[in-house]
């Protein structure tokens, strides 16, 4: 039987900020309520695409200014909490539950959706939708 572990919201909050911090991106809104913890966090600036880096629908926007990165978060028809984190070399990916924003409605809250967000030298260089990845085995 296998059994899972969830860490506190304390202990995620803490390594989400170091991981953020890491790759120099901020992290200016945060709750924790102790059952669950929502967090935003914005890329640095200038986010730069490159040959072979993956483009969602054909698109890739290069963000060069902080202001820049605020419109691209706020444009997101969805907020999302993070359930997981998996890290393969220079590549995260996340899963989120989606969830109506304070000032947008989700068109499908309570639904999953993942994305690989691409690291170099410290930095999220790029991000992609891609399916969510099968859960393994729960006790």
């Amino acid at each position: 039987m296998t059994k899972s572990y969830l860490p506190p919201t304390q202990e995620i909050h803490a390594l989400f900020l170091d991981e953020v911090s890491a790759m120099g991106c901020v992290c200016p809104d945060v709750y924790d309520d102790g059952m669950g913890l929502y967090a935003r966090a914005f890329f640095s600036a200038p986010v730069e695409v490159r040959p072979g880096d993956a483009v969602q629908g054909g698109v890739a926007l290069r963000l060069e200014t902080a202001a820049d990165i605020a419109l691209w978060h706020r444009l997101l028809p969805c907020a999302g909490r993070i359930v997981s984190i998996t890290v393969k070399g220079e590549r995260a990916t996340a899963v989120f539950v989606l969830a109506n924003g304070k000032n947008r409605r989700c068109d499908a809250p309570g639904a999953k959706a993942a994305a690989v967000f691409r690291i170099r030298s410290g930095t999220i260089r790029t991000w992609t939708q891609v399916p969510v990845p099968p859960e393994g085995p729960t006790a």
